[in-house]
């Protein structure tokens, strides 16, 4: 596994083209030899997967340089993490949890060449099946400093993704990875933040899934991109399948299972 960040983009593309399958044998091993892993011996364990953006219009078009034929920084952005998606397998669009593909998908942002990772922290908050407000507050708390119309597109959001959760399946009881991704903007400066957690959800005949009550840890890693990288190697850019911003908000190729969900407006929101 990678130690911090590539510098050279060469390195980060061979490396993330065999990612996934590392991973994969790591999870197995730790499997084999007996470990306790978190969701690996979960049955039936699935995703919620959201993504959004909130980027200033000015600043999205300036000073795009060797990458003016991207049109905007966003699309620059969204053109890497897709890339890093495919090649990691994780698949937003997808509601089965693939424990291996987000693994490799989080240490291919980690040792990304064209971003920083600026912090890694987390928050923890009880909730249960009546009052989900808390969960929401402390994801609120991690996005801390952006504008305030994004932390409406934040929450949003996590409403759209707890009601993919929400629906039904064939178990009593389950674990849904809860995880949203965020491109945003502050004056010139880009960032990334990928926000996750791990939700155990007890299915109610008639109304689908809701919360158990819990102890919740939710995770944010945020990262600054490095738009002088980006444009020293645009070459590596123009080579992945150019996605943005559209692709990303959307639930086609390139977007997430929930974002073309309806809020989900139950009273403990």
């Amino acid at each position: 596994m990678p130690q911090g960040r590539f510098e050279n983009p060469d390195d980060w593309i061979e490396y993330c083209n065999t990612s996934y399958e590392k991973k994969q044998r790591k999870l197995q091993q730790k499997k084999r030899v007996g470990h306790i892993m978190r969701l690996a011996a979960t049955e039936g364990s699935d995703q919620s997967s959201g993504q959004i953006a909130g980027v200033d219009d000015y600043y999205d078009k300036l000073d795009l340089g060797s990458l003016a034929d991207f049109g905007r920084w966003s699309s620059v952005i969204i053109t890497i993490l897709n890339f890093a998606k495919n090649k990691a397998k994780f698949n937003p669009l997808d509601t089965k949890f693939d424990q291996a593909a987000f693994e490799a998908y989080k240490t291919q942002l980690n040792s990304c060449p064209f971003m920083f990772l600026e912090e890694h922290t987390s928050r923890k908050a009880h909730v249960d099946s009546h009052d989900f407000s808390k969960g929401v507050e402390a994801v609120i708390d991690l996005y801390s400093g952006i504008a305030d119309k994004d932390i409406n597109e934040v929450k949003t959001s996590i409403k759209k993704i707890a009601q993919l959760a929400s629906q039904t399946n064939n178990q009593e009881q389950k674990q849904t990875c809860f995880n949203q991704s965020f491109v945003t903007s502050t004056s010139s400066e880009f960032k990334a933040y990928i926000v996750y957690s791990y939700v155990s959800m007890k299915r109610h005949a008639g109304k689908g899934y809701d919360s158990m009550s819990q102890e919740l840890l939710t995770v944010r890693a945020r990262f600054l991109i490095d738009k002088e990288k980006c444009k020293r190697y645009d070459s590596n850019i123009r080579g992945m399948d150019k996605k943005d911003v559209d692709d990303w908000c959307g639930s086609g190729d390139g977007g997430a299972a929930a974002n073309n969900q309806n809020p989900n407006n139950c009273p403990g929101w």
